[in-house]
């Protein structure tokens, strides 16, 4: 999994790419933790180059919407491919995350 953090104003986007599973989730959990620690309040995860995510990519997910709660920060998911985005779908998380078709589209919500 490779992690790039880009700073838009003052938006973080995170770009992921790869594939995001048990080997992978501890490293996007600890850089997304990172960003809210760091102050960040308006956080954009792409996923366009994300090819798998497995149940505890969905835990990290989920535990970093609830960390953003906490600190009113916001984030936002963009670029999900089809394959992810069904699993978003089955698994209820279209429901608890606002998703873009772009990044850009993300950044501009903000």
């Amino acid at each position: 999994m490779n992690i790039v953090e880009v700073k838009i104003n003052d938006i973080c986007q995170i770009a992921l790419n790869g594939r995001f599973y048990v080997e992978t989730a501890p490293l996007v959990e600890e850089k997304l933790m990172g960003v809210l620690k760091a102050g960040e309040k308006k956080v954009v995860i792409d996923f366009e180059k994300v090819v798998y995510i497995s149940s505890s990519g969905l835990r990290v997910l989920l535990a970093f919407l609830k960390e953003t709660e906490k600190v009113n920060a916001q984030c936002v998911l963009a670029g999900l491919q089809p394959a992810i985005q069904e699993i978003f779908n089955l698994s209820g998380f279209n429901e608890l995350f606002k998703i873009y078709d772009t990044s850009e589209q993300a950044v501009k919500a903000f």
